[in-house]
């Protein structure tokens, strides 16, 4: 298994209509971009009292019909919880799970076309706590699966400089903060791509479409970005013998 992956953009945004049982005060914290602020139910630290999100995928005020294989929860406290999605004539599951252990889980399923998800949260991993999700991600995994052969992090910063009445020169480090401390960034380049594999990454790039990027899968899952891909379109051939492949640079900023 190779450690990068791509996804659509998350369905769940700020267009989603999002509705339920149960009380809650900050929703958007679902979608923010930051997992360590976190959604909070409101009187509903039991574990017999479950908290029901009914999601619906809008944009401009249309409701969407959206194919997703792919549920996530990243910084949670869920124990167990069911999820249904509308099959045009009522409710059919999607995922059930009544033993989750880990603060980020990650749940694919046989990709179904949908414009209602509606999730259940029941129980937590310590007894009778509100219900708390720091990201929740609804989505399509891409097929694309080749590790990185260079993949360098780097921030949003830019130096002011001031002069100052003595004649020094004081400087300032700012960083794109937006909803976080720090706006993730970085040069992704991949190599030997299969024609199929370059031509997936090409109509990714000229969709102008924002995605899901999880660079770390294995050894640091939980950090999965809502990226735009930057610049210009750069790539070529792997080697003179243009039978080797392809070589594409990737140059990602976090919205």
């Amino acid at each position: 298994m190779t450690e990068p992956i791509i996804y659509s953009r998350n369905y769940l945004d700020s267009q989603t209509v999002i509705g339920g049982a149960g009380n809650w005060a900050n929703q958007e914290k679902l979608f923010d971009g930051n997992s360590e602020t976190q959604f909070t139910s409101i009187d509903a630290d039991d574990d017999d009292v479950d908290v029901a999100l009914y999601i619906q995928f809008y944009e401009g005020g249309v409701l969407q019909d959206r194919y997703i294989d792919t549920l996530i929860f990243l910084n949670h406290n869920i124990l167990e919880f069911t999820s249904f999605y509308w099959n045009g004539t009522g409710y059919s599951e999607l995922v059930d799970d009544d033993d989750i252990s880990d603060e980020d889980s990650f749940f694919s399923f046989t990709g179904v076309t949908t414009r209602e998800v509606l999730i259940v949260l029941k129980k937590t991993q310590t007894v009778d706590q509100e219900k708390l999700i720091g990201e929740l991600f609804l989505c399509e995994k891409t097929d694309f699966s080749k590790e990185m052969v260079s993949y360098t992090i780097g921030s949003r910063t830019k130096a002011v400089e001031t002069l100052l009445a003595d004649g020094t020169l004081h400087r300032s480090i700012i960083r794109d903060a937006g909803n976080k401390s720090e706006k993730y960034e970085s040069k992704v380049v991949f190599d030997y791509l299969t024609q199929a594999e370059i031509d997936d990454l090409i109509a990714l790039k000229e969709s102008g479409e924002n995605f899901l990027w999880q660079p770390e899968s294995i050894s640091r899952p939980e950090l999965v970005y809502n990226v735009q891909w930057c610049g210009v379109l750069r790539y070529g051939y792997s080697n003179i013998y243009k039978g080797a492949g392809f070589r594409i640079e990737m140059d990602l900023r976090e919205i």
